[in-house]
């Protein structure tokens, strides 16, 4: 089914699905077509919240995976309480969908990473976490959203939207 990719009740008009993988269940809804995205974030748990972070700063010409993390929506606790069992989750679900993936450490990551963070974000600090990413991944570009705070992507849209588009129209056309 198509969606119109703007439609502000996106969230509420597709049809989640539940797929088995070797580490557990794991509800996900995609939408649209082209190179394949993942849309996930640790507190924004369910695939609905992804799907609205999607129209948030994305754009029509990818296919978008919104996953929701264990505990969330319709995947179950036990599919993966650590950190290190939800990745393994992801990748496998990213597998069972036949979408090349690329695995751990950060160091060995092999495709282009975009990370966008406030400068004044008091959940996840700026100096400690963003910095590390650019120490740590070879292909990686940071956005640095000066007075931002953790709701950057939003708080900001107007500045983080465009990154986000040039970044994926540079890396994976459409």
């Amino acid at each position: 089914m198509t969606h119109n990719f703007y439609d502000p009740q996106l969230f509420k008009k597709v049809v989640p699905a539940n797929t088995m993988t070797a580490f557990g269940a794991v509800e996900h809804a995609g939408i649209g077509e082209g190179p394949t995205v993942v849309a996930l974030h640790g507190a924004l748990g369910g695939w609905d919240q992804g799907l609205i972070f999607v129209q948030t700063i994305g754009q029509p010409g990818y296919r978008y995976i919104a996953m929701s993390r264990p505990g969330y929506l319709g995947t179950p606790l036990s599919s993966g309480k650590s950190s290190e069992q939800q990745s393994d989750l992801f990748a496998s679900l990213l597998d069972t969908l036949h979408v090349h993936t690329t695995t751990y450490p950060l160091e060995d990551l092999s495709v282009p990473v975009l990370v966008v963070h406030g400068t004044e974000d008091r959940l996840v600090r700026f100096e400690a976490n963003a910095k590390m990413y650019e120490a740590r991944v070879p292909d990686v570009e940071l956005v640095s959203i000066d007075g931002g705070e953790h709701e950057a992507m939003f708080t900001h849209r107007n500045t983080v939207r465009p990154k986000v588009i040039e970044f994926m129209q540079h890396h994976f056309g459409a």
